[in-house]
């Protein structure tokens, strides 16, 4: 009944989660923010799986998210997850990415680090990994695009 209750009370906050993006300023395809921001959000996962191997326990986790963008394209996010388990509430994980965005007329990408903080006693499928980097990039066709 406790899951419950913290999943019931997870998902109340992530519906009025708060974002300080201004979305109308956005206009049209393609516009991007011109000011810094902060962004948090809270969701849950029931279960984790890391290069296709799923855990072999169960291992629910809520997690709270909170991040910093600012408009030159840098952005920081802290993580914090928390093992719903019973048995075994506790805070399984800590996490913190650094990164550089940027858009280029019709191309845009993304950089990040991260490193992660995981309980010693965590038996998550992914808590041998402690750190990762993350390259991403795309290209709008714009003959594609619908007018």
């Amino acid at each position: 009944m406790k899951i419950v209750t913290i999943f019931f009370v997870c998902c109340v906050l992530a519906a009025f989660r708060g974002l300080a993006q201004d979305t109308a300023a956005l206009s049209k395809p393609g516009d991007t923010i011109t000011h810094s921001y902060f962004s948090g959000s809270l969701g849950y996962l029931s279960n984790s799986v890391y290069n296709g191997r799923k855990d072999s326990m169960s291992t629910p986790y809520i997690t709270g998210v909170f991040g910093y963008y600012h408009a030159s394209g840098l952005f920081i996010d802290g993580s914090v997850s928390y093992l719903a388990q019973a048995g075994s509430n506790r805070i399984d994980l800590f996490a913190i990415e650094a990164g550089y965005s940027f858009d280029a007329g019709d191309f845009d990408g993304e950089i990040a680090v991260n490193k992660y903080f995981y309980n010693s006693g965590s038996t998550n499928v992914s808590s041998a990994v402690t750190g990762s980097l993350s390259v991403s990039g795309g290209y709008d066709f714009t003959y594609i695009r619908k007018k």
